[in-house]
């Protein structure tokens, strides 16, 4: 930017005015996003008219499809007709609902069961106790005492108090948590849409709290062009999105997002925060700082607390000095100090973790999370679908990976995460964190350090997880999950090749 557009002299940009297209449009590309705002800012006229809204609106897509981010973000674009915005206003209503993946009928009749559960033992209830005040006060007569009154109303309170809200919070708990087996096996999809009913309710909540806000003017409100500006700032500044793309994509399969892509709102940029503190974040956590909105921010160890706070940057001999005081020599990474570590992607320690980098923690937190708390997630006994011998080799090798703290094994992801009860967890991602991926699936292997070994560790514990749709009246796993079963075989095929 000429340096008189620096000091407030604006009188240069009049000749920019005029100029041959494609002369003004190579003199863009090389202007950076932050000062594409002030350029604007400078003349309502000459700024205006240079950085247009159909310029940042074209620089904009450009600048997303360059990234790879067309697969998991969308913008928010000039509704030219009424009939487009009124579209735009229901499918944002609705989106939430997405969520329930087809499933919204069994939805309307989780609450249909909540309710009624809920408010029909209050029917003869009431019928009970109108029945006993009927016989105390006769019909015509005057009630001859309010204490006889008060305490028929005061046991009847007591009994709800003590009996009924009780009786259903104890049905309703033991629905809800108990292990499904037998028939209780039935009314599992309670357990689920309660998952679904926060997750929805979290999906509504920051949106509509953050408009009232607007409305009622206590924040200020992101017009169309600070849209843009915002937007093109965070996209370029954020530096490389590929793994920030992978989680993304990962959290759509494991059912968290309720489609891709998301249309960013002028929520989701407040988010983001200033520049200042959107510049002091390493570039993986300016990039999810995005996303954070549709998360929330549960207490859960899942992707939305790791987003929000308690992270713990590592630099190299940091983390050195913090794995040598979880692990053993046998199973202490040898080279540390290379350049394996990613200075855009750092080792962090998060609720006394230590990750080889954010987005590892943030794979292993959404697979620790999902394990826990949703319905449809299968675990396939290893055995069922490889031999002993491919069993041992691929423990052996994953252990090997984790020494050398690869990140990558044959085209899958690897997360490397420790824990101070001595143990490191190597997750494969087997499918789900590309857009092409139906369902997710991943490998887990724990190593184990233990000081009696000669070499320090051993290596148990290898659990295959999947949420690809269960095959109905097969047996075998094999049949029951046959494009997991094909994955993980192709893994091993792989394996004996190299």
């Amino acid at each position: 930017m000429p340096s008189s557009a620096m000091s407030g002299d604006h009188s240069g940009f009049h000749d920019l005015v005029g100029l041959p297209e494609d002369v003004a449009a190579e003199l863009k590309t090389f202007l950076p996003a932050a000062s594409c705002g002030t350029l604007r800012a400078t003349s309502k006229s000459i700024g205006c008219e240079f950085i247009s809204e159909d310029y940042l609106t074209d620089r904009l897509d450009g600048s997303i499809r360059e990234r790879g981010l067309d697969s998991v973000v969308a913008v928010k674009k000039r509704h030219k007709t009424t009939l487009l915005y009124l579209k735009a206003c229901c499918t944002a209503t609705l989106g939430p609902l997405g969520l329930l993946d087809g499933d919204l009928w069994a939805f309307v009749a989780y609450w249909v069961v909540f309710v009624a559960s809920w408010y029909l033992p209050m029917v003869p209830t009431a019928l009970m106790v109108r029945w006993i005040l009927g016989h105390m006060f006769p019909r015509g007569e005057p009630f001859t005492s309010w204490i006889l009154f008060s305490t028929a109303v005061g046991t009847f309170a007591v009994c709800v108090c003590t009996i009924w809200l009780p009786g259903i919070a104890l049905i309703w708990g033991v629905l809800l948590f108990a292990e499904w087996s037998g028939w209780l096996g039935k009314f599992a999809f309670i357990r689920r849409f309660k998952t679904k009913e926060g997750e929805i309710e979290k999906a509504i909540h920051g949106p509509v709290w953050s408009g009232l806000l607007v409305l009622l003017g206590y924040r200020e409100r992101i017009t169309g062009m600070q849209y843009l500006l915002r937007m093109m700032y965070v996209v370029e500044e954020g530096g490389s999105w590929k793994r920030c793309v992978e989680l993304v994509h990962l959290l759509r399969k494991c059912h968290y997002l309720p489609r891709l892509p998301i249309t960013i709102t002028a929520h989701d940029l407040r988010q983001v925060g200033s520049s200042a503190l959107f510049k002091s974040r390493f570039e993986a956590m300016r990039q999810l700082s995005l996303f954070s909105a549709r998360f929330g921010r549960s207490d859960r160890s899942s992707i939305p607390s790791i987003v929000a706070d308690h992270i713990n940057v590592r630099s190299r001999q940091g983390f050195t000095e913090a794995l040598e005081g979880i692990l053993t020599p046998g199973i202490l990474p040898a080279d540390l100090l290379s350049d394996k570590l990613n200075e855009s992607d750092p080792p962090i320690t998060y609720k006394r973790n230590l990750a080889a980098s954010f987005t590892d923690m943030c794979f292993y937190s959404i697979f620790k999370d999902i394990k826990a708390t949703h319905l449809f997630v299968y675990r396939v006994a290893p055995h069922e679908v490889m031999t002993q011998a491919a069993h041992e080799q691929v423990m052996e090798q994953l252990n090997q990976l984790t020494v050398r703290l690869g990140s990558m094994w044959g085209g899958s992801r690897l997360v490397h995460v420790w824990t101070k009860r001595r143990e490191c967890t190597t997750v494969v991602v087997l499918c789900g964190d590309k857009a092409i991926d139906e369902f997710a699936a991943w490998m887990r292997v724990t190593t184990f350090s233990d000081m009696h070994s000669p070499t320090g560790s051993y290596t148990c514990n290898l659990a295959i997880f999947t949420m690809e749709p269960r095959v109905a009246g097969k047996r075998s796993a094999a049949q029951r999950f046959p494009r997991t079963t094909m994955l993980v075989r192709a893994k091993v095929d792989a394996m004996r090749e190299e």
